[in-house]
């Protein structure tokens, strides 16, 4: 099969979690002798790649390219919204490709940059089109839905404008997958896919974290407490870290890892790293998830999904997590975590503080992790998806 896939950036470019995606599931489809195709945006236009991946990179159409750092007036930044909303983006750049390639499938995902108007293209064409959901960029310019310290639970005025013309587009998909239930249903009572088929495909985890081998002891250690991911006030970072810095000293040991906006980052330094607090920066996830006994993700957003809970459950690590978004779908209360509604700091204090009195608990958690983290192994997702492309073909 000849698939086409179309998303903003592709490897080494990488702003988010969609990117790492692609990229694992194109090396799994060509590791099953499909021939790939994918279209991204780059500040130089190139063609690279082998026969069986090909890389094609189109320029920018719009007002400044942005991924690269720099700060842009209110202004600007309405601008190139309102051209990413009603303009037509790279999708004349992807009919001219389709053209020429002939793919038997186009498969997109984040759009910015190309606009949902490459979706009347493809369809145009003749050609079965699948769209994964990966945030709520559909809905939302900036792709949250979380807007003064809150979630949004319907589009307001604004991304209601900036979204007026992709429901209609969205009806040339013909079949369409979300990361999770709770964002394709977020999509669906939107108004977008009416014509789709629809399906949940949870992402797989792309990597096997390594697994420290602690040697028993007599006295129960320090509990390992872990949080990993962008340090920002919608992740609940700081919720977390006024939550449990009680516990830290005897009892915990409180590991932060990630980064996030420089002004936000000096601040929860200069607050939390004289009360115990170790901030680590960048790290590589599976060492650090070896060195952890206890993830949290305390999100006050509606994560659509976490990869990093995955890779938590690979490395035997359990979640204590907020029960919001598509989380809950990941974390098996009692199970192979905890699950406390958001800004809930009691609770999650409760949930660590009865992990690090309770170890025979912690243990058996962590081995229904291992054993719950088959079913989200990468090789499965890249199945999941071929039957979703063999039902769109037919």
């Amino acid at each position: 099969m000849r698939i086409l896939h179309i998303n903003t950036l592709f490897a080494p470019r990488r702003y988010g979690g969609a990117e790492v995606f692609l990229e694992c599931l194109a090396a799994g489809l060509v590791a099953r002798g499909h021939q790939v195709l994918v279209a991204c945006l780059s500040p130089t236009p190139a063609r690279s790649g082998t026969e069986t991946l090909q890389v094609h990179e189109f320029s920018l159409r719009n007002v400044y390219w942005p991924f690269d750092g720099v700060r842009h007036t209110r202004c600007l930044k309405a601008v190139w919204h309102l051209r990413n909303a009603f303009g037509r983006g790279g999708a004349s750049d992807i009919d001219t490709l389709i053209e020429r390639e002939r793919p038997d499938l186009v498969h997109s995902h984040n759009l910015a940059g190309f606009t949902s108007a490459v979706w009347s293209k493809v369809s145009a064409r003749g050609i079965p089109l699948v769209h994964t959901i990966h945030d709520y960029a559909l809905l939302c310019p900036t792709t949250t839905m979380f807007r003064r310290d809150a979630n949004c639970t319907v589009q307001c005025r604004g991304c209601r404008l900036m979204s007026w013309l992709k429901p209609r587009h969205s009806q040339a998909v013909n079949a369409v997958v979300g990361c999770s239930r709770f964002a394709l249903e977020r999509h669906l009572h939107g108004g977008y896919f009416g014509r789709a088929t629809q399906h949940v495909i949870h992402n797989g985890n792309p990597r096997s974290p390594e697994r420290a081998t602690v040697a028993a002891s007599a006295e129960p250690r320090v509990l390992r407490i872990g949080y990993l991911g962008r340090l920002a006030h919608a992740k609940g970072t700081e919720f977390m870290l006024e939550a449990l810095l009680p516990l830290v000293g005897e009892q915990c040991e409180l590991l932060i890892a990630g980064s996030g906006d420089a002004a936000y980052v000096t601040m929860l330094k200069t607050k939390y790293e004289s009360r115990g607090a170790r901030f680590l920066g960048q790290v590589d996830a599976g060492k650090f998830l070896s060195n952890v006994d206890v993830l949290v993700v305390p999100s006050l957003w509606h994560e659509p999904f976490g990869l990093v809970l995955c890779e938590a459950m690979s490395a035997g690590v359990p979640v204590v997590a907020s029960a919001v978004g598509g989380i809950p779908e990941i974390i098996e209360h009692g199970r192979c975590g905890l699950l406390f509604e958001p800004r809930d700091g009691e609770a999650l204090l409760h949930h660590v503080a009865g992990l690090a009195r309770d170890r025979q608990r912690l243990g058996q958690m962590s081995d229904f992790c291992r054993a719950r983290a088959e079913h989200h192994k990468f090789d499965h997702t890249v199945d999941r998806y071929l039957r979703v492309y063999a039902q769109t073909l037919n």
